[in-house]
């Protein structure tokens, strides 16, 4: 078992290490990082590393994409791998005084941040002699406060009443769809939001504000969906999961899009190739598996069109399958449709893979990008 622990503070590190650590245990290797998540996922090292289980124990402070950071951390899950978060918001503060340039250089309390209606406590601070210049305005005040009471904070510094958080697409109250949250609520975040279909039954979704999108799909996925011209690995991704399916299937979603940057192809060249594209066509639903027949007289190559919506047939030869057992013919595409999974074996001679003069190569596959989403409205 691998475990790699990333704490910002050597303190914890040390905490930690003492506390399960401390004797070597048998079969558990240890990797101590003393930075942030942040760092560490830009490093060169973090970029292939995938886990079965992420227990975030330590809050996430004020980040400036908390998106892009849950994002990157589910990325990093293997296939049916498990994240554990949990996320509070807080922000303490430091109540000082320094010469107000206002006021004669008398000397005056602040609470030298952007918006000092955000702390969720007070604490003691500084004296300064000199009044730092920094990149925004502050206020000064004539009175202290020191207190870990949010509700005394904001009353002192008289703030204005913070809206109340909008509760449709809760679990309390499930909304029926991403654009009603959008029109009842006022100017929702992009998020997980609970839908709700007949028969009681609610599904998480991400919801992409403000165009009111369902999102289903991966991710930040480049250390992994990184096959180019590849003929040996047999792999088998899924794009769409299970549950994501059943969800798709069962909201009233009329309207979808595919958003993606991945390159696929895939080709038969006088050799049999079972590789296989499973997807839904849309806006059915309907499901379809696509392959290129296991046949010898075949010329073939599948790869999507320029939305990344279809999978045209192509193929320079006269001699080809476009057109037979499901392919479009030659040099057109199908009907659009979503990518759910997708299985490479230009090897799999289990299942009946074969290459002229065992040229393999004959059988390359391309899947490479970082993220495949279908939008639903």
């Amino acid at each position: 078992m691998n475990v790699t622990i990333v704490e910002p503070e050597a303190s914890s590190i040390q905490r930690f290490h003492d506390e399960v650590a401390k004797e070597p245990l048998r079969g558990v290797n240890f990797d101590w990082r003393c930075q942030t998540f942040q760092k560490y996922a830009k490093s060169e090292e973090a970029m292939s590393d995938k886990f079965h289980i992420i227990i975030c124990i330590s809050s996430l402070y004020f980040l400036g994409d908390l998106d892009e950071v849950l994002t990157n951390l589910y990325g990093r899950l293997e296939d049916g791998g498990i994240l554990l978060l949990g996320v509070s918001q807080a922000m303490y503060c430091e109540i000082g005084q320094e010469p107000d340039p206002a006021s004669q250089n008398r000397y005056r309390w602040v609470i030298p941040v952007k918006d000092p209606c955000q702390c969720t406590e007070v604490r003691v601070g500084s004296l300064n002699t000199r009044a730092p210049c920094g990149p925004f305005d502050v206020r000064y005040y004539d009175t202290f406060l020191h207190s870990s009471n949010q509700t005394e904070i904001r009353k002192w510094l008289n703030c204005s009443e913070q809206p109340t958080p909008c509760a449709s697409g809760t679990v309390q109250n499930p909304a029926t769809s991403c654009s009603e949250i959008l029109e009842v609520c006022k100017q929702p975040p992009s998020g997980v939001y609970y839908l709700l279909v007949p028969g009681n039954k609610q599904y998480p979704v991400y919801c992409e504000m403000p165009g009111g999108w369902a999102r289903f799909g991966k991710g930040n996925m480049q250390s992994v969906w990184n096959y180019k011209d590849e003929d040996e690995a047999e792999i088998n991704l899924d794009i769409i999961s299970d549950d994501e399916i059943e969800a798709i299937k069962n909201l009233p979603f009329t309207d979808f899009m595919i958003r993606t940057d991945v390159t696929f192809s895939l080709q038969a060249d006088d050799s049999r190739n079972p590789s296989t594209v499973h997807a839904l066509y849309l806006p059915s639903l309907q499901t379809v598996s696509i392959n290129i027949p296991l046949r010898y007289t075949n010329n073939n190559r599948l790869q999507f069109n320029e939305e990344g919506d279809r999978v045209m047939c192509l193929s320079g030869s006269s001699i080809n399958l476009c057109g037979q057992d499901g392919l479009p013919r030659r040099n057109e595409a199908t009907e659009r449709l979503v990518v759910t999974n997708v299985y490479f074996g230009p090897r799999a001679v289990d299942r009946g893979a074969t290459a002229t003069r065992s040229e393999w190569r004959r059988n390359s596959y391309t899947w490479d990008g970082s993220f495949y989403y279908l939008l639903a409205k």
